[in-house]
């Protein structure tokens, strides 16, 4: 049966991370639950050096994936630890998952390369050609297809999740950004007129929101963003309180 998937573009920018990550980095994690219920609750130091972008969280396997400049860093969504990594991910931007293959994928800006790897041992198993600077990725399991948006060839590479062959290539007339995948042949697609907030993941089973940040040094010419000051690298654990958690801590009282 032939299947087809619709590409919906969009333009905006991602105010969500904005609005939970209102407030200064330093005391992130002691602020008190806003009308939602929700506040940090943990601050995860992550560390090391460079840039991050894309997060994206497992809720089966209870595993969050953090993309981190060379590699990707790999965090147990529910006890927190770093039980992993995937190297060799040069410019890594995003993350893709495809668990009825058993693999993931990786979108590597700096080497217009993905890098497919195993879920369980996180081993590289291997690499596909992309467009200019591959930043966006999803898996679509109604295609079984992987779409890598190319942020420098206004452009998505789409690849065969089962073999890792490139199926074809869609022109989308502008810069790619974020993208989602509903499951069923549509995938939405930010085309970016300016620069947007920074990322963030959902537990779809806890939901708990995953933000990644770090204090930012000065902007360097001709960088897209302003550097990350090194060991300063975390991700911020979002929640929402019960009203029991709540009464029961000292200092909401």
């Amino acid at each position: 049966m032939r299947k087809t998937i619709t590409l919906l573009a969009s333009i905006g920018v991602l105010t969500l991370a904005a609005i939970l990550f209102s407030g200064s980095f330093s005391s992130a994690a002691g602020q008190a639950a806003g009308p939602s219920g929700y506040r940090v609750i943990k601050t995860v130091p992550v560390g090391g050096e460079g840039f991050w972008d894309y997060l994206t969280v497992d809720s089966e396997a209870r595993r969050l994936y953090i993309s981190h400049a060379t590699h990707v860093t790999v965090m147990d969504t529910d006890t927190y630890s770093i039980v992993g990594e995937i190297s060799d991910t040069e410019g890594v931007h995003g993350i893709a998952l495809a668990p009825e293959f058993g693999r993931g994928y990786t979108s590597n800006g700096a080497t217009n390369t993905v890098t497919i790897f195993d879920l369980k041992t996180l081993k590289t198993i291997g690499r596909t050609k992309t467009g200019k600077r591959p930043d966006a990725i999803v898996y679509d399991p109604a295609s079984r297809r992987v779409f890598a948006f190319n942020g420098d060839a206004a452009s998505a590479t789409v690849i065969e999740a089962a073999t890792g062959n490139v199926a074809g290539t869609i022109q989308l007339g502008g810069d790619p950004e974020f993208a989602v995948a509903d499951g069923e042949g549509h995938i939405v697609e930010n085309v970016t007129t300016r620069k947007g907030a920074r990322t963030l993941a959902l537990d779809e089973r806890t939901h708990k929101i995953f933000l990644a940040t770090a204090e930012l040094g000065r902007m360097v010419k001709g960088a897209h963003w302003p550097p990350a000051k090194p060991g300063t690298f975390v991700i911020l654990v979002v929640a929402r309180e019960s009203p029991l958690a709540r009464n029961a801590d000292p200092a909401r009282k």
